[in-house]
């Protein structure tokens, strides 16, 4: 043990502040969870994820869930898991559309998404999608932009 600061001393207060910043967290992932690419699931299409995979920062539903565990993404329910600031900010900022436009910029638009039924032609999918990366394209976003000529601007 030893230098734990986490645990003791930090009274009512800290953990005010924590359950306030876990139920402001909730709220900011809720109401990404209303726009359209995040009302269904990023990978099969399933209307009403109720999971996140924070590794890519997408919602997710059920199944694709426990694939993306199985592969070792962390994936977390949105009403059984406690959410920091900085995950609900990126579930807000990234998102499905933002997941897809990447993951899946060389694959046809048209083509169906695998159903979580079809086992293991699914999970084979989601293999391409974010382990071979097999369609991904990198694509800067407004914010990274801003970043990059913030970093011009400063001669850096």
């Amino acid at each position: 043990g030893g230098g734990d600061d986490a645990s003791g001393g930090g009274g009512a207060s800290a953990i005010d502040a924590a359950a306030a910043g876990a139920k402001k967290a909730l709220k900011i992932i809720k109401e990404a969870m209303k726009t359209d690419a995040n009302k269904v699931c990023a990978d099969c299409g399933a209307r009403g994820p109720n999971y996140v995979c924070s590794t890519f920062n997408t919602f997710i539903c059920t199944p694709c869930a426990g694939v993306h565990r199985k592969f070792g993404h962390r994936v977390k329910g949105v009403n059984m898991a406690t959410f920091t600031l900085d995950e609900a900010k990126k579930l807000s900022e990234h998102g499905n559309a933002y997941a897809n436009e990447r993951y899946l910029a060389k694959r046809k638009p048209t083509a169906a998404l695998p159903s979580p039924s079809d086992g293991y032609k699914h999970e084979n999918f989601l293999r391409s999608k974010y382990i071979d990366k097999a369609w991904y394209k990198a694509k800067k976003s407004k914010a990274d932009e801003a970043a990059a000529a913030a970093a011009a601007a400063k001669g850096g």
